[in-house]
Order: structure tokens, then sequence, then C-alpha cells
């Protein structure tokens, strides 16, 4: 993930300085926490190798002891030399120190000694190691294309006797013990391990992050890692006084200002997009900063079918030194270049309708506060385009072109009342029928009951025993009633359906005549 700081500095002249130290603008990273060769890349820190060993040292003149050689004091006085050090202070804040472990035995081309360890130094051990040349073992593990230099190269491991130590040719190869004597000027290539917190992003060395065009079209996939050789970009507190923000929006991308950025030689706005789970997905050079009227200004960017919800844009000025090169950046600024939709209020024209057998369905008037154009600004789904029936629906509203993220909104249709109406009749029976058995009538025969929605219920309240009306409808005329003229009151109820409320009761009282 980018790192971001809150470091700020004042910086009165933004002239770019190119860093043409040691390591930093000249360096091959040949282990990255944990990924890559198996000495090489040690957990929590960054192994960053010399990529050029033309400047010479000496191993030494007694031995091959590294801890008293003449080699380590070479590096070490790069860290120290005069007024102007091959590290600066700032680099040197980056790394940090290890130990090399002693005690390894001289190489034996035949029957080597158990005492012999490939990654060891001869004497004493070796702390708080700031630069320190590779040892025979970490050599065998570099890439070929990386050993070769066309220079020969000290490691700091034994030779095969106290006159001579290991070292890599410049073709390459990697010989446990030199045929060059101890006091020979050979390359001194020195790696070190650096801080990760360090370490804005990380890219192949070759092509990881080159770009065929500088402006508003340069952002291009990031070239893949390789377990040899990594470039990476280092945070650089002297520019975090960088300021930038999003000017305006388009459906393709957007155009940002900025201010407070360094300009000259190599100088860049650049752009990254980084995916939710913190890959770098695309990469790009904006605008070149030539002379101090670029220090300010605005750049334009396209972010069409590179950038999707979750990713986050971020805008940096940069010091971009090419090819296995290390870069410099200050502070990384998220740009908002596409408005966030996820989750924002929606108002819709209506949030509840009644059933009445036909479509309904609200339309939107505003998402975030925002009035928007259907198809240009955004895409809505509704959970039934065809909601007749009463229930809850949802509307998903996805953002497009300047606008990302989803968001929901429902509305209901609600249950209408019901429509039932009854209306009480007259019912007659004969009196030889019911002197013989018991008679039965239909509900309708007694009630007439109208556009009831849902089963219908009733249920007697009053009104002669000899009359029985059951929860169904069923009236039943009791066997041996006498002739006569009798009233009975009925409550009758419509329990509704899924689109009708249930009916108010309807009390009721009809006659039935025994004759």
């Amino acid at each position: 993930m980018p790192m971001m700081t809150a470091h700020r500095s004042c910086i009165t002249d933004r002239r770019s300085t190119r860093m043409e130290t040691l390591l930093l603008t000249a360096g091959t990273v040949i282990g990255y926490d944990g990924k890559g060769h198996e000495m090489l890349a040690k957990k929590g820190v960054i192994t960053l190798l010399r990529k050029d060993p033309s400047e010479t040292s000496s191993f030494g003149f007694t031995n091959n002891e590294y801890g008293t050689s003449d080699l380590r004091k070479t590096l070490e006085s790069w860290l120290h030399r005069g007024a102007a050090p091959k590290l600066s202070g700032k680099e040197q804040d980056l790394i940090i120190s290890r130990t090399l472990e002693g005690g390894s035995a001289n190489f034996a081309w035949v029957d080597p000694s158990p005492d012999y360890d490939p990654d060891k130094i001869k004497g004493e051990k070796v702390e708080n190691a700031v630069l320190w040349p590779l040892s025979y073992a970490e050599a065998g593990e570099l890439a070929e294309s990386i050993r070769t230099t066309g220079y020969d190269w000290w490691l700091r491991s034994p030779g095969d006797d106290d006159t001579n130590a290991a070292e890599v040719e410049g073709n390459g190869t990697v010989l446990p013990a030199s045929d060059y004597t101890l006091s020979s000027p050979l390359g001194a290539r020195p790696a070190c391990y650096l801080d990760p917190g360090a370490i804005v992003f990380i890219a192949a060395a070759q092509g990881g992050k080159s770009c065929a065009v500088t402006g508003p079209d340069s952002l291009h996939r990031v070239g893949a890692n390789c377990n040899d050789e990594w470039s990476v970009t280092l945070h650089d507190k002297y520019r975090e006084d960088f300021t930038a923000s999003l000017k305006t929006r388009t459906a393709t991308g957007g155009e940002i200002e900025y201010s407070n950025a360094h300009y000259g030689d190599n100088e860049f706005i650049s752009a990254i997009i980084v995916s939710k789970t913190g890959e770098i997905k695309y990469y790009g050079r904006l605008a070149e900063l030539k002379g101090a009227g670029d220090a300010a200004g605005t750049v334009s960017i396209n972010v069409d079918k590179k950038y999707n919800y979750g990713d986050t844009l971020y805008v940096f000025n940069e010091q971009m030194n090419g090819d296995k090169k290390t870069d410099y950046v200050g502070n990384l600024i998220e740009i908002p270049i596409k408005e966030d939709l996820t989750d924002a209020p929606v108002i819709l024209s209506s949030k509840s309708f009644t059933y009445n057998a036909k479509v309904q369905k609200p339309s939107i008037r505003k998402i975030k506060g925002l009035t928007l154009a259907l198809n240009t600004d955004y895409t809505a789904k509704w959970s039934n385009a065809s909601s007749k029936n009463a229930g809850t629906y949802t509307v998903t509203i996805t953002g497009t072109g300047s606008y990302m993220g989803t968001t929901k909104a429902t509305y209901q249709i609600k249950k209408a009342a019901n429509t039932m109406t009854a209306k009480p009749k007259t019912a007659t029976v004969k009196y030889a029928a019911v002197q013989k058995k018991s008679v039965t009538l239909k509900a309708a025969n007694a009630i007439t009951v109208k556009k009831p929605q849902g089963k219908v219920t009733y249920k007697k309240t009053s009104g002669d025993p000899g009359i029985k009306v059951a929860s169904g409808g069923k009236i039943t005329v009791r066997k041996g009633l006498k002739k006569g003229t009798y009233k009975v009151k009925v409550k009758v109820k419509a329990l509704g359906n899924s689109n009708y409320k249930a009916s108010a009761v309807k009390t009721v009282t009809f006659t039935v005549k025994v004759k």
C-alpha cells in the first residue's frame, strides 16, 4: 500500500537536485521483504546492491579477515568521506544495519573444513555493518545478469588461504578463492538493508515504470515484479509540501490543480491507481516539470476503463531516474477523481403507493443531494420492474461516468382496503322438508356478499338455536323446526390476501321463513 506521511518541510528553491550517490539512485533491489532469493530476501528489510563496482579497493595486506580489512575501511569511509559522503544523512536514515557473523575457516578445494561457512567472514563478527560486501553464498544466489558488470569485485568470504578472498569476475563467475592477491584493487560493490517503511512502492527494475508518453493518457499497467531485480520509489520528506486537488471531473477523468512542486531534470507530476487490496495497478507521468513556471499548474488525467470501484488515485511530485534506478516522491495525495455514491441517500418521488392492480414505481429525484442523469451518471436496476403487487421493492443505483459506487433505495406498495360488501336476504324452507330432516342452505341463500378479497368467514351472534351458521357460511335449519319467521344476526368478514387488507366486520341480520 502506498505510504502516507504527515511530515512537512519548508523548501524555498524547488529546482531538482539529483541524488548521484552510492546506492540509492544507482542500486539494484535484490531482496524485498521476504521475496527473492532465500539468503538475500530477509523479512522486514529491502536488500539493495550497488550496480557499479568500478570504484576499487584492496581487500587488505596481512590476512583475509574482513573485520580488520581495508575493504571494510573503504566502505565505512564512504559514509563519512570529507564534506561530501557517498550517502547523504537523509539516505543513511533509510538504512538498517546488520551483523556479519564470523568464525569461518578458509575455503578448501579438497577436504573442506567443517568450519568453513560460505556466508560467514573469517575472524570476529562485525556488528552494525551499514554497507557490506556480499558473501560467497549470497553472490551465488544472484542472477548472472546482476553479477556481470565487466569488473572483478570482492566478496567478504575468505579464500583458500590467508592471502586471498572470494570474488566475482567481470563475466559473473563466482570464485570461492580469487586469483588476485589481497592487495589487488578490485571493485567494491556493497549492499545494504533499507527500511521498508521508506519504500513508497516497488516495481520491476526493467520497464516497471516506463512510459511511452507523458500526459493525460499515460496511465499504464505497472510491470510485474521478478525475483531477481526491482526498482524502488523512496519517500523524500523534502517534497512534503507538494499539494494537489481535484479541479473538475469529466466522464473519463478530470483536471487536477497542483502547487509547490520540484522542477528540473527528471521531475514529473505522476499518478498511480491502487486497488482496494493495495496492488498498484497503473502508473503514469502526467506532466514534465522543466522550469520554474511548472512549480504550480493544472494537469489532466484519463482514467477511463482503468479506475474501478474500490480503487484509489494518488498524485505526487516525482523524481523519476529511469530503469534500474531509485526514484523519489513526497506525499501521495488522494484525488477523488470520481464521486462516490456508496450508500448515499436517495430521494424518490414517492416511497409509498397503494395497490391498484397497475405497475407503480417512483422516479429518482436526487442522489447524495445531486440531480443526476440516468444512464449518464448512474444506472438503475429495479428489483421488479413490473411492480404491481403489494410489497417492498428496491432500486439499486450504480454510478457511471464521473460517479462510482452503489447505493439502494426502497419503496412500498401497500395493501388496498378490502372491497367486500354484505347485505341480508330472506331464505325460505318448506315445512314438510324440515319435518323429515335438517335442511342446509348456502350462505348466498341468506346473505349477498360482493367483491370479497380473501376468504369470507361467518359468525352467528344471535337468533333461534334451531338455526346454526358454520364459519364457512353453511346454514343448517334443524329438523322439526316449527313454521314461522326467524331472524339470525351474523358477523361477516373477508380475511384479505397479498394485495388487500382484511375487511371490517359487517353485521347483517338475515331472515329464514319456514312455511
